[in-house]
């Protein structure tokens, strides 16, 4: 199928995807180009590396030296069995990398409604201890390569080469599995989607539902947000609701003059609640003149 309903299943798939413009793809590999460079200081015994990490991106973190002891995350889990954590990190005892990614098949990822959210991450090395700090970017400023290097060192290892180009066709394989996986699931249980056009606009926000789906239990709502104002709607959030279930989704930190940015609502609705409508679709914005646009009475 093709269309907007492909799209749909696509952000079904892809449940930590931001929606924003473009639909966010599974994780790319690292391009090839220019990686950004740590140099560790010396005079420091510990070190903190921020990390940028976004939905739909692949992050390497290539080391100066093997890891020690095993790598300790409070919110990560191994590839082979991702289960509900915020992220899939790749890497061990003797490993000179770390790949870190979002889960993309957590529904958690899809309710963070910060601009950023913080993990440690803690890496033990030969000579030096690094907590490598992932923070949540936008996917377009987001780390595709992060070189740390040890003082006076700034030839990349070949090793390193190699074990990343192997590790970028395994992780692909990988997610490319579980999204088809989740096309599948979606496509098991009764399913409709339908077209919509109910708007609202407040000042020069305008805020238009573009279509439902359901998918058994699981409802779909993709939406738009325009800006027609040179201020740019700052730190604003979507909340779905349907009886008491209620869904966040936080938009683009901030949306500038002209800009239209398309969200999808995924959310698990309670037994018995008629995945039909009525919904109701509010704009929060967070910063500014913390104005509200709403959308009431929504069905398919």
């Amino acid at each position: 199928m093709t269309g907007p309903m492909a799209g749909v299943l696509l952000a079904i798939a892809l449940l930590g995807a931001a929606g924003a413009g473009k639909k966010e793809a599974a994780p790319v590999q690292a391009a090839p180009g220019r990686a950004r460079q740590i140099t560790l200081d010396p005079r420091a015994p510990g070190a903190v590396v921020e990390i940028h990490l976004a939905p739909g991106v692949l992050t390497t973190v290539e080391l100066p030296e093997e890891i020690q002891k095993v790598p300790t995350c409070a919110d990560c889990s191994d590839p082979s069995s991702p289960g509900d954590a915020l992220y899939v990190l790749q890497g061990g005892l003797g490993y000179r990398y770390l790949t870190l990614w979002p889960n993309l098949l957590t529904r958690r990822w899809s309710t963070m409604v910060s601009e950023e959210l913080l993990i440690p991450v803690v890496v033990e090395l030969g000579h030096a201890k690094l907590t490598l700090v992932a923070k949540r970017v936008e996917p377009r400023v987001a780390d595709r390569r992060v070189v740390v290097l040890a003082p006076n060192h700034s030839v990349e290892d070949e090793y390193l080469r190699v074990e990343r180009q192997k590790l970028m066709s395994e992780v692909t394989g990988q997610i490319d599995a579980g999204v088809a996986s989740r096309f599948e699931e979606a496509f098991k249980v009764p399913h409709r989607c339908e077209k919509k056009r109910d708007r609202a606009r407040h000042d020069d926000i305008v805020l238009v539902v573009r279509e439902i789906c359901s998918f058994g239990q699981l409802a779909v709502i993709v939406f738009t947000v325009e800006n027609r104002a040179r201020p740019p709607v700052e730190s604003a959030k979507v909340v779905v609701k349907r009886e008491r279930d209620a869904k966040p989704y936080a938009l683009n930190p901030r949306i500038e003059f002209d800009e239209e940015t398309t969200g999808v609502a995924v959310m698990k609705l309670s037994d018995g609640v008629d995945p039909r409508g009525p919904y109701d679709v509010t704009l929060y914005e967070g910063k500014g003149k913390e104005r509200v646009v709403a959308i009431s009475g929504v069905n398919m």
